[in-house]
């Protein structure tokens, strides 16, 4: 349910922690353990959830691309974002969803006017853009980061990488921590991931956005992303959507690294 764009550096999860590591509500390091999904998969391995579908989809986007290994495939990231968005709006984030679906859309429109054997790497994607030199170099800022034209696939991967970003990062705490209710995450996610990336006014707005969350309560939101209604979400329907969660945050990881490496070294900001 958030306006315009979305959010932050990857860097801004827990430093110097392990991979899947984060701060709880108490405010000690808590972590996903991969041992005690494998145990929860055993029992609940009967039970499709759309959220295995989504990690399945996001680990088709970093693969090797042009002998490039670990690139990540513009289609694919397409698809999975579909799926995304299709999740955030069901459950109630309507304008998280729109703007991804408007982050999408940028993406899409130069990804179908590009040859198939340039469009799929996101680099050459983006190397495609700067060659036909419709950016501009910024006039705001004394680092050379490329004043990024708005309609371009460009601008659609920077603010689709933060929106992305968020979501990591709010999922994360919502399986960390039984305790945590999405108006909680969300503000949370929020201040660490997309506040640093916009103007007064629409922080505003951000903040009049985020407090229409606090009538969604986590029961509500882990039963749409598996697919499932309350009345049918049960305790083994509960286990195998944190699992596949899991496992969505676990294919996130890597590919949001890689995002912000590509985007650092091409100059053109911080997703």
């Amino acid at each position: 349910l958030l306006v315009h764009t979305s959010f932050g550096d990857a860097s801004t999860r827990v430093s110097n922690t392990p991979p899947s590591t984060f701060l709880n509500s108490a405010g000690t390091f808590s972590t996903i353990s991969s041992h005690h999904d494998d145990t929860v998969a055993d029992l609940t391995s009967d039970i499709c959830t759309d959220a295995a579908s989504l990690a399945s989809d996001f680990q088709k986007a970093l693969v090797v691309v042009n002998q490039q290994r670990g690139d990540i495939h513009v289609g694919h990231l397409i698809s999975a974002c579909e799926g995304l968005e299709a999740t955030m709006r069901r459950i109630g984030f309507v304008q998280g969803a729109s703007d991804i679906a408007a982050n999408l859309s940028k993406i899409r429109t130069v990804y179908n006017q590009v040859s198939p054997d340039k469009r799929d790497s996101m680099p050459e994607l983006l190397q495609y853009e700067m060659g036909l030199g419709i950016h501009s170099a910024s006039k705001k800022s004394s680092r050379s980061k490329a004043a990024i034209k708005d309609t371009s696939a460009t601008m659609g991967l920077l603010w689709l990488g933060r929106s992305l970003n968020y979501q990591y990062d709010m999922f994360q705490q919502l399986l960390l921590d039984g305790n945590v209710q999405p108006y909680e995450a969300a503000c949370c996610a929020y201040e660490r991931n997309m506040k640093p990336h916009l103007s007064w006014p629409l922080q505003k707005v951000c903040q009049v956005a985020l407090k229409k969350l606090k009538v969604l309560r986590r029961e509500h939101m882990l039963a749409g992303i598996g697919g499932f209604s309350e009345e049918c979400y049960g305790a083994c329907e509960d286990q195998a959507t944190r699992h596949d969660l899991r496992r969505v945050i676990r294919c996130l990881e890597p590919m949001l690294g890689r995002w912000q490496q590509v985007f650092s070294e091409m100059g053109l900001g911080d997703i």
